[in-house]
């Protein structure tokens, strides 16, 4: 990871790229529903991977950067890292069980799709209305 902060626009095309991905999530979801999409797992979990190898730990660096150390909206979208890293981690344990042919119960992988889904979804919302807004203003 480099030193230098992403900007706004940075931030932006980050965004417009995890917009793109979580369209992609939604198809593969209704895929997955019907038993097919699953030769797309693969690409799914490099995208879980590079948001928690480079997304977040660039966006962390620059969201310190902008917000004082005890600002309720830094705190606030440091747990919503931790969280999504979390479940990030138990679907790409569930990604590999199935690469391995290992038995997962599918109920449980669809509510670990969805629910990265939502979770992603409101992550992008809150970094839309904390983040965005203060590198906006200088």
């Amino acid at each position: 990871m480099s030193d230098e902060l992403p900007g706004a626009d940075a931030l932006r095309a980050e965004h417009a790229r995890l917009e793109r991905e979580l369209k992609r999530m939604e198809e593969l979801v209704e895929l997955l529903a019907r038993d097919e999409g699953f030769d797309e797992l693969d690409r799914l979990a490099q995208v879980l991977k590079a948001d928690m190898d480079r997304h977040f730990p660039a966006q962390e660096k620059l969201a310190r950067s902008v917000f004082d150390a005890d600002d309720a909206a830094l705190a606030d979208l440091l747990a919503q890292h931790r969280d999504l890293t979390t479940h990030y981690r138990t679907l790409l344990a569930m990604i590999q069980d199935v690469r391995d042919d290992m038995p997962v119960d599918r109920e449980r992988f669809m509510t670990t799709v969805r629910g990265v889904l939502a979770q992603l979804k409101a992550h992008l919302d809150a970094e839309t209305r904390l983040l965005l807004p203060r590198l906006d203003q200088g």
